[in-house]
């Protein structure tokens, strides 16, 4: 009863803060608001949405089960998972922030995966994709290309270790469909044309770039509020005045509070400090993700009743790892110092050379898909209509 009160408590001082926020700095607001709406129209829906389509027609035309077969063994040797399991974790490291949770969640509603391992997933599916770390940050941010595959690769590398590890200190034997969930699959498929399935992956991923988009703009408004009422500032000073001045003067806290919240706009106030420290504080963001990108993937593990323990958790320990990864990799090989070398203006739209870039990269990662989905689809269509010869000689 004293936690729910104290939560309680917690969650109305909030809602209060934030209504006066609104009411106290009305333009800041209004234009944080502008500017999430137009980051979700110039980057996140262009990014996010192929990708929604593609893993959702995966599912329903039965492509997720022959791609599974080639995946079981790899899901089996790494994390205890099956190769559906496997398949949405994959999906979720080259579509990003919360494709995996979202195809681990499909997954489990429809049948394919059971409720254990659809838990488990979420604890490390969850991550960052190529077009985001290479694109946004590696070009826009650091200047270089070959800065963004380094923080992708301890990004991904620090998801696989966490999946590891669950695997190995807690080797759960996962449940299988049961054969009542497998006859339904395939008459679900039966009744599923490409068309129909095209139709319904379209319309279902709207609705999850609704939720998506939401808590984007709801976020870039909340972290102005913090930032107008001088609530960062004081906790900046806080930490200050804790632990010394050393992420001061490195100028990190700023992005590390910023980040905690939103990652975006917490990576781009990193603008300023050394290369190296960018660095690890840009690898452990990017493995924390932030509360909005938290709050995205809750939207989808919620709806399907599941629960978040351990999530959080994860995550934070995904973002020391990251770093770790990163501090060990500068230690073989020292790198020379630098600043980030672009300031990116927090939520007020996207340099054209960047999200160029960052376009690009998704468009060639979105076609990938969109032609392995097809040769999947029409392999099964093949051999069932294969089969069906054979059954009527």
């Amino acid at each position: 009863m004293k936690y729910e009160k104290l939560l309680s408590f917690i969650t109305l001082t909030g809602i209060v803060f934030f209504g006066m926020g609104l009411l106290l700095f009305p333009l800041d607001t209004s234009k944080s608001c502008v500017g999430g709406i137009n980051l979700c129209i110039n980057a996140v829906f262009p990014s996010l949405f192929p990708f929604f389509v593609t893993s959702s027609m995966l599912i329903s035309t039965g492509a997720i089960s022959r791609l599974a077969d080639i995946l079981s063994p790899v899901g089996k040797a790494l994390f205890g998972i099956s190769g559906k399991g496997f398949s949405a974790f994959l999906i979720g490291i080259l579509g990003g922030y919360p494709v995996g949770v979202r195809t681990a969640v499909q997954l489990f509603e429809e049948g394919h995966i059971s409720r254990k391992e659809c838990q488990r997933l979420l604890l490390f599916c969850n991550n960052s994709g190529p077009a985001f770390i290479l694109g946004v940050v590696g070009v826009g941010l650091l200047g270089e290309s070959r800065l963004g595959v380094i923080l992708y690769t301890a990004h991904i590398l620090s998801a696989i270790l966490i999946g590891f590890l669950l695997h190995k200190l807690s080797p759960e034997q996962f449940d299988l469909p049961t054969p009542q969930t497998v006859h339904k699959d395939k008459v679900s498929r039966a009744q599923f044309g490409f068309v129909t399935s095209f139709i319904t992956s379209v319309t279902s991923a709207m609705g999850a770039m609704a939720n998506v988009c939401g808590f984007v703009i709801f976020f870039g408004v909340f972290v102005t509020v913090l930032h107008k009422s001088g609530i960062i500032n004081t906790v900046s000073a806080l930490i200050t005045a804790i632990f010394g001045e050393y992420l001061a003067e490195k100028g990190l806290l700023n992005g590390i509070i910023t980040g905690f919240f939103e990652l975006t706009g917490g990576i781009s106030a990193l603008s300023g400090a050394d290369l190296y420290s960018s660095m690890l504080t840009s690898g452990f963001l990017l493995g924390w993700a932030g509360l909005s990108v938290h709050f995205q993937a809750m939207s989808f593990a919620s709806r399907a009743g599941l629960k978040s323990r351990g999530y959080f958790v994860a995550k934070l320990f995904q973002g020391g790892l990251s770093s770790a990864l990163l501090w060990l990799y500068f230690r073989l090989f020292p790198m020379s110092q630098g600043a980030f070398s672009y300031d990116y203006p927090y939520y007020y739209g996207l340099d054209p050379e960047m999200y160029a870039g960052f376009l690009r990269g998704n468009l060639i990662l979105t076609g990938f898909f969109m032609v392995l989905c097809l040769i999947l689809y029409f392999s099964i269509v093949f051999y069932q209509k294969i089969r069906y010869n054979k059954d009527n000689d």
